[in-house]
């Protein structure tokens, strides 16, 4: 346990002080009172959950130190009980997404000075218990409610051949059946797609990059259900669902959102420069998907009774374009990602590999689909855009080092 040091003097007036020190900095004389510093504390909650931080103060004339605490969440104080002792407790309040908790208390003596560190402070973080919040990706769309009316089927006149249109594909499925622990997992992907006609004639959509013609309504069923399944039909004239729930709790979801009346191939940017090789600057013929994946526990694994609640999330970008005239792949993958974080390349510190980038095209060939060594990857990202500033190092074929830096755009709408 981290503890901080402090001189009481009885005397009113006599000694100094640090002031607002840091809960390293200390002061000389004799150590006898100690506390718990604030930032040796845990700092991760629930919503709701009940916090309690107590400085644990001990040693002779403890019972002399004064104490006031300040506890602030989004900018305004939030009430806590405790005031003037050596502990408080509050409630964390309810929030979305993930937020921060101000805590801080300036402490003194009842009649002298305390010399050393009069001042600590803490930053907590508040998760967010409902699933389809808990990160700041959440999800791209919730997929569970549409504002379009409901169809007997699709009316496929209203879907033209060469059109340019967004797709947010969702599903949910419990986790028990693929990870073996009680919870779910949440899958958002949003791309850009192109309708064209397969080899029967009939319009398909294909996805950005790929060739493949898909059917509107997948032939085979997407969820798994052992009670009333339905699938609907939703439709506009410039936007359509497709959606596939058990019990009445939607499981599936295609959502088809028309952007261009032609087929548009730009979607975003890239400007990279890569040493040994031509700089890849362009906004000419790029595309691509953002997939997120949220998988939620509520497993009780401190046993307290109640569902842990636990999540872990990553999301994988990928972008198609054209370099020096050749196709271009770039894949990325973050683990939970947040936005205006930073993330490391190493594979010595990410034994997953999960955050990553990796190029895949002819031009690149003595670094396609090869991790970065090292480096950063710093992610911001909003409810229709990513970018990605990237700072890595490479070790291509020949084991040549190769720089890569710069920032990738996609851009949904």
């Amino acid at each position: 346990m981290i503890m901080g040091t402090f001189l009481i003097t009885g005397l009113a007036g006599c000694g100094g002080g640090s002031g607002d020190g840091s809960d390293t900095s200390q002061s000389g004389g004799l150590q006898n009172i100690t506390v718990t510093s604030l930032s040796s504390q845990p700092t991760k909650y629930n919503e709701h959950q009940t916090i309690t931080l107590s400085l644990n103060t001990q040693g002779n004339g403890a019972n002399n130190v004064t104490y006031n605490w300040e506890v602030e969440f989004a900018g305004n104080a939030l009430s806590f009980s405790g005031q003037g002792t050596q502990a408080i407790s509050f409630t964390a309040p309810e929030v979305d997404d993930i937020k921060t908790v101000s805590v801080s208390v300036t402490l003194g003596l009842a009649n002298g000075n305390l010399l050393g560190n009069k001042r600590y402070s803490t930053s907590l973080i508040i998760y967010d218990l409902d699933p389809l919040k808990a990160s700041t990706r959440a999800i791209i769309e919730n997929g569970l409610s549409t504002s379009l009316v409901e169809v007997d089927s699709l009316n496929t006149s209203l879907i033209s051949e060469g059109t340019t249109w967004r797709l947010n594909r969702y599903d949910n499925h419990s986790t028990l059946a693929n990870f073996a622990f009680l919870g779910e997992r949440y899958i958002a992907t949003q791309k850009i797609t192109y309708f064209d006609k397969d080899n029967a004639g009939e319009i398909g959509f294909r996805n950005c990059g790929s060739s493949i013609i898909e059917p509107f309504a997948p032939f085979f069923t997407q969820i798994t259900c052992g009670g009333t399944f339905e699938r609907k039909f939703y439709q506009s004239t410039t936007a359509f669902r497709v959606e596939e729930s058990c019990d009445g709790k939607v499981g599936f979801a295609n959502n088809f959102t028309k952007l261009r009346d032609d087929q548009t191939d730009s979607f975003g940017q890239v400007s990279l420069i890569l040493t040994n090789y031509n700089d890849f600057s362009t906004t000419a013929n790029l595309c691509g998907a953002v997939t997120e994946v949220l998988v939620i526990s509520h497993e009780d694994d401190n046993n307290d009774g109640n569902p842990d609640n636990a999540f872990s999330a990553a999301t994988f970008a990928e972008l198609h374009g054209q370099y020096e005239g050749s196709p271009i792949k770039i894949s990325i993958k973050v683990d939970d990602v947040k936005s205006y974080w930073s993330y490391s390349l190493s594979d010595f510190l990410d034994d997953n590999n999960r955050n990553d980038i990796t190029f895949d095209s002819p031009v690149l060939n003595k670094i396609n689909n090869i991790s970065a060594d090292n480096g950063r990857l710093s992610v911001d990202r909003k409810a229709s855009e990513i970018e990605v500033d990237v700072d890595a190092e490479f070790e291509d074929v020949d084991g040549t080092t190769v720089d890569v830096e710069g920032t990738i755009t996609l851009v949904f709408e």
